[in-house]
């Protein structure tokens, strides 16, 4: 998840760079500072989308992935159960 956190510092900082824009463009009566505000924001909306989405797919994927394991344990012990009862069985 490293990855996760260093692409929303990224999102962060287009945020902040945005705001700077924002501020520098109504101070000064810019409008291509403007423009690169909401150019900024836009990005920041972007990313923090994708990260959410990078993280639900994760969850989906850890669940499968348990889902699976429990999935093959429960045929191991279906298997290897009666042979382990019939040892017991016959000494």
């Amino acid at each position: 998840m490293s990855s996760s956190r260093s692409v929303n510092a990224y999102a962060w900082v287009a945020l902040l760079a945005g705001v700077a824009f924002a501020v520098t463009g109504l101070l000064r009566d810019n409008p291509i500072a403007t423009a690169a505000s909401v150019a900024c924001v836009l990005t920041w909306i972007i990313i923090r989308a994708m990260v959410s989405l990078q993280e639900e797919a994760v969850e989906h994927v850890e669940a499968a992935m348990l889902s699976l394991w429990k999935a093959q344990r429960d045929e191991l012990r279906e298997r290897c159960l009666p042979a382990r009862q019939g040892e017991e069985e016959t000494p």
